[in-house]
């Protein structure tokens, strides 16, 4: 709020009207009255009767004996009597000497006063200026003395500062003697103020309290500089600080040594030293009020006569300390010049900005209001020898004012802060809202786009070029890292909301931080990062919702990652006063301590350069330490630049009830762990054919490391149509793949040792995603976690807390697909046979003819081997998983006597069989393989070659091997056999030959090869075969 020009002129004449009034009832109150004068060397004091707390002004006429001291004895006195002049007190006594006199006087004063008979009473006497050096003597006693006075100029040390002394009279008449000497270099000299005489008791009470006000005064300013000074150590920034403190310190310095001089009473130093020394700090507070405004308001730095004034100010300075004495105090008047002129600038300048800005800066204005008018009666009391006493509320209130702005100040920006606050909340709320919004908006499309793209990535299409290859994955790459961005984004705001709720249960570390550490292998980007757990098997289980433990873990190690080139980056676990500490270390670039202070707040990163690099907005580590403080932890960090860094959070520990109960499922756990089914869904949703036999029932191998959640799997799907068995590790699984056949297996994704990830991978290297159906549990239902699992080689995956309809309608579907791909690929070998190439029976036929006319017996043993090849191919037992060896051999003698038929002695035969062989393998093995090795191997020749059919019995299996002379093959065309595309390169009966044996024994085919020189096809069949 502004005010006008001429109120801003009334308020300033109207506040100096009242200092100055106050002033002068102020003086009037406390100056002492001079009505009785002394005459010719008396003061008769006889009228007043009792001077008890009376006090007087010694002026008027004094007896002064020039260039003499005079004792106080009547025989010394008389010897003087000649040269006794009379002078006026106080005042200055050159007049009293000859013109030709030296620059040294010295003199005497003489003073007799009279009283009433009281004589009981003890006086007291108040000195404030003698110049130079004096020497004070009643009763004829010496009672104090100030310097040295001397007769001679050699012995002579001049100390002006004011003193008091007190005597007990003798009589009712008593003298005083003052013995004075004075060097003209110091101006004036003689008593120049007034002498105050007294009750004692009166003198003190008038002395200390003056002496009270100037030590409160300086107290009041050496506090406010001392703030202003802890402000400018805490900010440097603030110049005007150390401005103001320096005008403060100074001026309260100056109170010392100015008036009643009491930092020279305390410090006894060289009178030329003082005078210098007030000189400097009087001259220092006009330099630093200029400072000040200048550093308070920035558009006043650029005016060039103030710098001058600085200048000048410092010439001043050094001319002061340099100069002789006599020079400085010829010249003197340009301290009181040097003061006005900056009092009444500062004035003129706040004025001027109190007619622009706003109405806290009144305050200013009345504080230079102030210091103006106490530099105005500081000159008066100076060069007008007005003996006023010492008056402090000009610069009181010059101090108040100053506070006062700054108070008004602060208030002002605080009330300013607390509505751009609100404002910023506001706009925050509004920010985190539409951040909100649109990263809902924005997941569907990019998800879609991240889709398409890896679709097209993954297509056999050869039409995608290399460089648009890489296009792609770079396009995968930013979608994904958008992904991860858009769920910070919604996790934020989720908790700024209060909007999360934690399912806390049991969690082993090492089973979340292995399938953590599984994720992030394939987040390196390539660089050459390791990833270390040492968390032991035996470590406590945590109390802690297993979704947001993952997702601290993920980000602190994928932040870990990001800012690590190569090295190993380690996780490991402590207990600490009862609490589970994760500490997490890198080998990265580290933080310094700035740095660190600030990266768990949110939006914010370390090196600029390096986040830019690795991308990001700096929520990760924010959402991490919200969720360790959800979870009643701590999340904190130690960094050097360029030593790493190390991470740590606290979790608490679980602590079940007894050993028993935490081996059972506990109510709670069944409750966060399983979500009920609507009531009446799952009785829509009914599973058929609820009472199989035991041999026909999908065999389930469900892989937990917590018992708790195995046994609800159990309860989940205890019905007579599943056949479910547990283990708690996926060691344990791989060893029950060797023992037995199973159409489905369910592992929880968070393992120690081995996450579920792993399991599945290793899995995928024997049965394919038809031939052995897996369903992952997973915590965390983000698309990087899903699509991580899917490409393990998962077939499905449930997220927890899980839906107990919902599995069992996922686990169904699963056993279906393995139950139908089994009987596909059972119909398929079955039908194998059927699909009898036309030229083979036409050519079988013909042969059959031809030998009708040359040779009937061999025609009719070529018609048995042909009835037995198309009776045994078409036999159901090649619909049964199993048939006897002796089966599958007399098929492939009787299609062997038919192709020698044909082809005579183009086609040998060599049997290695062992005698009494008796074992099971699946129908239509070793036919395929023969029928391969005679068609495109050996009579592809045209010499044709040899067959060797060899099965030999070991120790632990039985192997089967099917070996040509034939053409063979080149390693191009070797390596794509079977894995080509799919009846391009491959033929149907090695394919399907090859995915039975390993769904049933977990190895296939292995074939050797070398062009020109032959094929040689073998598989193993363990002796002991799993049911």
């Amino acid at each position: 709020m502004k005010t006008s020009k001429r109120n801003i002129i009334l308020i300033t004449l109207l506040f100096l009207t009242i200092l100055t009034g106050f002033r002068l009832i102020w003086n009037s109150i406390h100056t002492i009255s001079s009505h009785t004068k002394a005459s010719q060397g008396v003061l008769d004091l006889r009228s007043y009767g009792s001077l008890a707390n009376a006090t007087f002004l010694l002026h008027g006429e004094w007896e002064f004996y020039p260039n003499q001291f005079v004792m106080p004895d009547s025989a010394n006195l008389s010897d003087h009597v000649n040269n006794k002049k009379y002078i006026q007190v106080p005042g200055n006594w050159s007049d009293q000497f000859d013109e030709d006199s030296s620059d040294y006087q010295f003199g005497t004063y003489r003073l007799r006063i009279m009283t009433s008979q009281n004589i009981d009473r003890s006086y007291g006497l108040w000195f404030t200026e003698v110049a130079s050096a004096s020497s004070v003597f009643a009763n004829g006693k010496l009672l104090a003395t100030s310097g040295t006075p001397a007769e001679d100029y050699e012995s002579f040390i001049p100390r002006k500062i004011p003193y008091s002394v007190s005597f007990l009279p003798e009589s009712n008449e008593f003298e005083i003697i003052i013995q004075v000497s004075n060097s003209s270099t110091y101006s004036m000299g003689g008593i120049t103020s007034s002498i105050k005489f007294g009750d004692k008791a009166a003198i003190e009470k008038k002395r200390l309290f003056a002496l009270a006000l100037q030590l409160m005064v300086c107290v009041i300013f050496l506090l406010n500089g001392f703030y202003a000074g802890i402000i400018y150590f805490i900010d440097r920034t603030q110049k005007v600080m150390i401005y103001f403190f320096l005008l403060v310190v100074s001026a309260g310095i100056g109170i010392l040594m100015d008036d009643d001089k009491i930092l020279l009473t305390w410090l006894p130093l060289d009178y030329d030293l003082s005078i210098r020394l007030v000189i400097l700090l009087y001259t220092a507070n006009a330099a630093f009020l200029m400072q000040v405004v200048r550093e308070l308001f920035p558009e006043y730095k650029r005016i060039t006569p103030l710098k001058w004034f600085l200048w000048l100010c410092i010439l001043y300075s050094l001319f002061n300390i340099i100069a002789p004495i006599q020079s400085v105090l010829s010249v003197k008047f340009l301290l009181g010049l040097l003061m006005a002129v900056s009092s009444i600038t500062v004035l003129f300048l706040i004025m001027k900005l109190v007619f622009t800005k706003s109405g806290h800066m009144i305050y200013l204005l009345l504080s230079a209001a102030g210091i103006a008018s106490s530099i105005f009666w500081g000159q008066i009391k100076s060069y007008g020898n007005f003996d006023v006493g010492y008056y402090p509320f000009d610069m009181i209130v010059a101090m108040l004012g100053f506070a006062a702005y700054w108070f008004k100040l602060y208030f002002q920006n605080a009330n300013q802060m607390i509505k751009l606050a609100q404002k910023l909340q506001k706009a925050d709320k509004t920010k985190d809202e539409f951040l909100a919004t649109t990263s809902h908006e924005l997941r569907t499309p990019l998800h879609g786009i991240i889709s398409i793209a890896q679709t097209v990535l993954e297509s056999t299409d050869q039409t995608v070029k290399a460089n648009h290859k890489k296009d792609l994955m770079l396009l995968i790459t930013i979608g994904r890292r958008m992904s991860y961005l858009i769920n910070d984004l919604l996790d934020l705001t989720q908790l700024r909301e209060n909007r999360i709720r934690l399912h806390a249960r049991n969690v082993n570390i090492n089973s979340i931080a292995n399938g953590v550490l599984e994720m992030l292998q394939a987040l390196t980007d390539g660089k050459p990062i390791r990833f270390l757990l040492q968390v032991p098997d035996t470590f406590p289980e945590v109390l802690a919702d297993e979704k947001r433990l993952m997702q601290i873990l993920f980000n602190i190690l994928y932040n870990a990652v990001k800012f690590t080139d190569k090295g190993t980056i380690t996780l490991h676990a402590e207990l600490i006063d009862g609490m589970a500490h994760i500490h997490i270390s890198d080998p990265g670039i580290g933080m310094d301590e700035e740095t660190l202070s600030r990266i768990f707040m949110a939006y914010e990163q370390g090196d600029p350069t390096a986040s830019i690099s690795a991308g990001g907005i700096g929520l990760g580590l924010n959402i991490s330490q919200k969720l360790v403080h959800l979870h009643g932890g701590e999340l904190y960090a130690h960094s050097s630049p360029g030593k790493g860094s190390t991470f740590s959070f606290s979790l608490p520990l679980f602590h079940p009830a007894s050993e028993e109960h935490s081996a059972v499922e506990h109510p709670i756990f069944h409750e966060l762990f399983v979500v009920p089914a609507i009531r009446g869904m799952e009785e829509d949703i009914v599973i058929e054919s609820s009472t199989l036999p035991s041999a026909r029932r999908p065999k389930i191998l469900a892989v937990d490391d917590d018992p708790i959640n195995l046994k609800i799997l159990t309860k989940i799907l205890s019905n007579d149509y599943f056949e479910l068995e547990l283990v708690n590790s996926g060691s344990e699984a791989l060893a029950k793949l060797t023992d037995q056949q199973w159409d489905l297996i369910i592992a929880d994704v968070m393992m120690p040792n081995m996450s579920g990830y792993q399991l599945t991978q290793l899995v995928r290297k024997r049965f394919s995603i038809s031939e052995l159906p897996i369903l992952l549990l997973t915590a965390r239902s983000n698309a990087d976690d899903i699509y991580y699992g899917f490409q393990s080689g998962a077939n499905d995956y449930v997220t927890k807390p899980i839906d107990a309809t919902e599995l069992r309608v996922r686990v169904r579907s699963l056993t279906d697909l393995k139950k139908s791909v089994t009987e596909r690929l059972s119909m398929e070998a079955a039908y194998l046979q059927a699909q009898i190439q036309p030229h083979f029976l036409f050519n079988t036929l013909n042969s059959i003819s031809a030998l009708s006319d040359i040779d009937t017996i061999k025609m009719q043993k070529l018609i048995h081997a042909f009835s037995n090849y198309l009776r045994i191919s078409y036999d159901f037992l090649n619909a049964t998983p199993l048939v006897n060896i002796n089966h599958e051999l007399d098929l492939v003698k009787a299609y062997l006597y038919i192709e020698q038929e044909r082809f005579e002695d183009r086609l040998t035969i060599i049997w290695e069989i062992e005698s009494d062989l008796n074992f099971k393998l699946p129908p239509l093995s070793v036919q395929p393989l023969v029928e391969n090795a005679v068609k495109h191997g050996i009579l592809s020749r045209y010499k044709g070659g040899t067959l060797w059919i060899r099965v030999i019995t070991h120790s632990n299996f039985t192997e089967v091997t099917i070996k040509d002379n034939g053409i063979g093959m080149s390693e191009e065309k070797l390596s794509a056999l079977l894995d080509g595309p799919f009846l391009e390169q491959r033929g149907i009966g090695l394919l399907n030959t090859d995915r039975r044996l390993k769904k049933q024994y977990g190895n296939g085919l292995t074939i050797l090869s070398i062009l020109n020189e032959g094929t040689s096809i073998s598989f193993s069949i363990p002796n002991e075969m799993p049911t």
